[in-house]
């Protein structure tokens, strides 16, 4: 397995060879149990070269089926390169590439690791964890991060693959303001607001919420909240929002009840976004590193991994009149995952975990007669892509699509699409 699959976070991540013989056993049996044959396909091999390389992040598709990403390498510039947006469109039985932008590594950003949002003009968000300026060091290199704007180019470009044009419409400090947004998508509200989190910075650099407001031909940032241990730190994901105009989100947590991390939700208010945290963890069925999903009910569901080497969990939060219900709906074999989930038209779930009896596999959770069960749609063999880390994307025909950190015939990652009969 190559080292670059997993990133340290905060905590260290345990190795493969540390499986038990018990969860090897569970392992094989829910193997030999998936759902039907399902077809899986590699759509792109990445090369590390110009095309990109180590998608970090899920996809997103327009409404004529085209594919976007980002990828945390590759491109030009950087040792490695500074990383990639790029677009797949599917002509006949054919996916085509191609890179839409390439980063530079200075002011316009470098290692995007979030999945990006396409606004109603067709235009691109997304977000960099490294360059933009400031003072912040990382492994992605130097810089405190970026968020960005990508449009296509002027109708006089003849070329088949145009590639589109690049503006940074915030560059964080490092500072109060915030500092390295990480693997969380943007959301955009109907007055075309963002809202998103970074890892670090803040009054406490741990973390802030943070939403930007197109002011005057700019953009404004104010950060609606600053995470401080009792309430969470860390945000590794970003926020969704409900009907009601509230966000949701998880955190890590330093608050002395077991370092499990935390749901929270910012509601606003005439004085201010207010936070509340609708359920602390206890580290016992691991961290809620990834984020967030709401159904049409309002009902919330998200995932946890296990740092320490044993399960990790779906979960769901569900409102009634005592406040926020939790409830354990299914252990995840291995390890759980780092990203959160999907959801499909009839309430099945879908999820990856970049560790399992392989390298990673992408799952299904089910609702039926009562309980929740685990089904795993596809085991990575290296061959065909290693270490699954972003949401992946369900269609209208349950078609799921996805990318892995790496393996492929490059050992730089691959985009995949699985076909559920």
């Amino acid at each position: 397995m190559n080292s670059t699959s997993f990133r340290s976070f905060t905590k260290p991540v345990f190795a493969r060879g540390a499986v038990s013989l018990t969860v090897m056993a569970t392992l094989l049996f829910i193997a030999a149990s998936t759902v039907q044959a399902q077809t899986y396909t590699i759509l792109h091999t990445f090369t590390g070269g110009l095309d990109g390389g180590l998608p970090y992040a899920g996809l997103v598709m327009d409404r004529a089926g085209n594919l976007y990403g980002t990828a945390s390498a590759g491109g030009t510039s950087c040792p490695g390169g500074c990383g990639t947006v790029f677009k797949l469109s599917q002509h006949g039985s054919r996916w085509v590439f191609s890179t839409l932008y390439a980063f530079q590594g200075g002011a316009d950003g470098a290692a995007p690791l979030a999945p990006l949002l396409i606004a109603p003009d067709g235009s691109l968000y997304g977000t960099t964890v490294a360059g933009g300026g400031g003072s912040c060091s990382s492994e992605f290199g130097q810089g405190c991060g970026t968020v960005f704007r990508l449009r296509p180019a002027p109708s006089t470009c003849k070329a088949i693959a145009c590639p589109w044009i690049e503006t940074v419409l915030y560059r964080f400090s490092g500072g109060a303001d915030g500092a390295s947004p990480d693997m969380g998508a943007l959301v955009m509200d109907a007055a075309g607001n963002l809202y998103g989190t970074t890892e670090m910075g803040g009054s406490s650099n741990e973390g802030t919420v943070f939403e930007l407001t197109p002011t005057g031909g700019g953009w404004t940032e104010t950060v609606l909240h600053s995470f401080a241990k009792m309430d969470g730190v860390y945000p590794l994901t970003g926020v969704i929002f409900d009907a009601a105009g509230n966000l949701y989100g998880t955190a890590e947590s330093y608050n002395g009840t077991g370092d499990g991390g935390t749901a929270y939700e910012l509601s606003p208010s005439a004085q201010g976004w207010k936070l509340t945290v609708l359920h602390t963890f206890d580290g016992s069925i691991g961290d809620p590193v990834g984020g967030l999903l709401i159904d049409a009910q309002g009902k919330l569901y998200g995932t946890t991994f296990y740092f320490s080497g044993s399960y990790g969990w779906v979960y769901e939060l569900s409102l009634s009149g005592h406040g926020w219900q939790f409830s354990q709906l299914v252990s995840l074999p291995f390890s759980g995952s780092l990203t959160g989930l999907a959801i499909d038209a009839s309430g099945s779930l879908y999820g990856v975990q970049p560790l399992s009896l392989n390298d990673g596999d992408v799952f299904k959770v089910t609702y039926s007669g009562g309980s929740w069960t685990f089904n795993q749609l596809h085991d990575f063999d290296f061959r065909d892509g290693s270490a699954p880390q972003g949401v992946p994307l369900v269609d209208a025909q349950n078609n799921v699509y996805g990318t892995t950190v790496d393996g492929g015939s490059g050992n730089q990652g691959v985009v995949y699409k699985i076909s559920q009969p």
